[in-house]
């Protein structure tokens, strides 16, 4: 007949309790289906282990439990994105333009003794030279000897090109009928005309109904209150009215 369980209290941890039990509950059902009773000595054999197999057994789940994750870890490399088949991709960045402001521009008109005459624009820091080769050169008759080519052009200037015979007119003109022409020209910048923000106080003097004294003041005024803007603007000279710049309106330039 088959024993009883074990109680409790010859088991405290209960695992032999939970084996012992087993045992028996298996055991009752082989008899009744057999209807033959188990030897004392087989009872719980098909529950005991022992260490030997038990360590083999252990051994064997740790190395599928470790195949397991091997597996699992690579499926997960595999799905990440690969960054071994050349370098990072460099960021795009914006490029800002910079657009410089336009070179500041005069616009002179050339008239006389050039191919093309009229109006031309120049860069700011033009000179009389680069407004007639914008006027298509000096003409043969021409006399750019009477000009100070080096000169700076302002806007709204007009350079007039004298001819020869023009020129060595007004040469004689100016210094009474005689023949120093070498002298005019130091005086005339601009086709004969005496430019009065560039002429010193002796060229200043060859323009009709001006002495040493309006000369000089023509000079300070330029020198203090900024170039003259047009012949016009010769007012601001303290003895020169309107009626002194009509007499100098035809022989004086800006």
């Amino acid at each position: 007949m088959t024993p009883p369980p074990a109680t409790a209290s010859q088991d405290p941890s209960g695992l032999s309790t939970w084996r012992t039990t087993a045992a028996h509950h298996a055991a009752r059902a082989y008899e009744a289906a057999h209807g033959r009773e188990i030897d004392t000595v087989h009872r719980g054999a098909r529950w005991s282990v022992e260490p030997r197999v038990a360590v083999t057994i252990v051994v064997t789940l740790a190395i599928l439990a470790g195949a397991v994750w091997a597996i699992i870890a690579g499926g997960s490399r595999a799905t990440e994105p690969s960054h071994a088949s050349g370098p990072s991709p460099t960021p795009s960045y914006a490029t800002l333009s910079v657009t410089e402001p336009p070179e500041p521009e005069v616009v002179v008109f050339v008239s006389g003794a050039v191919t093309a005459p009229g109006l031309v624009v120049l860069p700011a820091q033009a000179r009389v030279a680069d407004a007639l080769e914008a006027a298509g050169g000096a003409a043969p008759e021409a006399a750019p000897d009477a000009l100070n080519l080096a000169r700076h052009v302002t806007d709204g200037e007009h350079i007039h090109v004298l001819t020869h015979d023009e020129w060595e007119q007004h040469a004689a003109a100016a210094t009474g009928g005689g023949a120093d022409v070498a002298g005019t020209l130091a005086a005339t910048s601009d086709g004969g005309l005496i430019n009065v923000n560039s002429a010193t106080v002796d060229e200043l003097q060859g323009l009709p109904g001006v002495g040493p004294a309006i000369a000089a003041r023509i000079s300070d005024e330029r020198d203090t209150g900024g170039p003259f803007a047009s012949v016009d603007d010769l007012q601001r000279v303290a003895g020169i009215g309107p009626a002194t710049v009509e007499k100098l309106r035809a022989h004086a330039t800006v």
